[in-house]
């Protein structure tokens, strides 16, 4: 029942983000849209390309730390394909715990994993990212505290209680599961408690993994607007964590509307803002997917 719940929410966000974008397209114009994203100079997409190619590289950290917490090893040339072509799908699918756990499966099952520990290192990796994703958040409201980004009093307070929720969450975790080596329960699934070393090490794993995935998107938006880096990362932070609690896959139309909601813009500027976000899509999300999907397409091939 709660499943259902939760999907229909994520669908009823997906529905008006969708409606919101369309909206600013139609403010904006798809033609002029589109002249802005073809008159993006290559230099500019092979630079986010290889910014997205470094965060995979760091993505691949929540699978080494995942490893050693089920207490396996595997060289680092195996670990970073499997990783990479996971989450070039999940990010993209949305939903990590599902699809990309089925491509850790498909990798790890011929190794001899069993059921028992691919089910722990994805479980423990989706701990790990939900936990990274809190400490950016955090860091985020810590630099909006210096900056003073967002001048709303409603935006200041929410922003302020959920960062309030999240560090005695992150206390709580520390002291009561980590520290006293207690089993934490997430749904139907139990986890023994991480190591602090694998606690820490997941924090900055997921705190380097976020600011090279926002460092995609910033490349874009400075190019077309110029923009203060701390105020676009707090906003962009903001937007990110909302979405990412509306279960809609990527966050896509969610992220998008609460950045431009957040963000302060003139007219002429909005069209930009929805090409920077158009741009890192395609290099973000759709070319990982597009050439993860050849792979697997080519594996299944010489397997035949």
């Amino acid at each position: 029942m709660l499943d259902k719940l939760i999907k229909f929410i994520s669908f009823i966000f997906f529905i008006a983000a969708l409606f919101l974008i369309k909206k600013e397209v139609d403010l904006v114009g798809l033609k002029k849209l589109f002249d802005i994203i073809l008159s993006t100079p290559f230099y500019l997409i092979l630079g986010a390309f290889l910014i997205t190619s470094v965060n995979y590289f760091i993505l691949s950290g929540y699978d080494l730390i995942g490893l050693n917490y089920i207490q396996k090893k595997l060289p680092f040339k195996k670990v970073l394909p499997m990783s990479s072509i996971s989450f070039a799908i999940s990010n993209l699918a949305g939903h990590i715990y599902a699809s990309g756990g089925a491509i850790r499966y498909l990798f790890l099952k011929p190794l001899g994993f069993t059921k028992k520990e691919i089910f722990l290192l994805i479980s423990f990796e989706t701990l790990t990212i939900l936990l990274g994703l809190a400490f950016a958040f955090v860091l985020a409201v810590f630099l909006e505290t210096i900056d003073n980004t967002l001048k709303s009093y409603h935006y200041l307070s929410l922003l302020y209680l959920s960062a309030f929720l999240i560090i005695t969450g992150f206390l709580f975790y520390f002291e009561e599961i980590v520290k006293k080596n207690r089993v934490l329960y997430i749904g139907k699934v139990s986890l023994k408690a991480p190591t602090l070393t694998q606690t820490y090490l997941g924090l900055l794993v997921g705190l380097f993994d976020f600011i090279s995935m926002f460092l995609v998107f910033y490349v874009f938006l400075d190019y077309f607007i110029e923009v203060h880096f701390i105020k676009v990362f707090i906003i962009f932070t903001t937007a990110m964590v909302l979405s990412y609690l509306s279960q809609v896959p990527a966050g896509i139309g969610v992220l998008e509307s609460l950045f431009i909601i957040l963000f302060p813009h003139t007219a002429q500027q909005k069209g930009m803002i929805l090409a920077a976000f158009a741009l890192y899509r395609v290099v973000y999300f759709i070319l990982p997917f597009a050439l993860a999907s050849i792979y697997l397409l080519f594996q299944r091939i010489q397997k035949k």
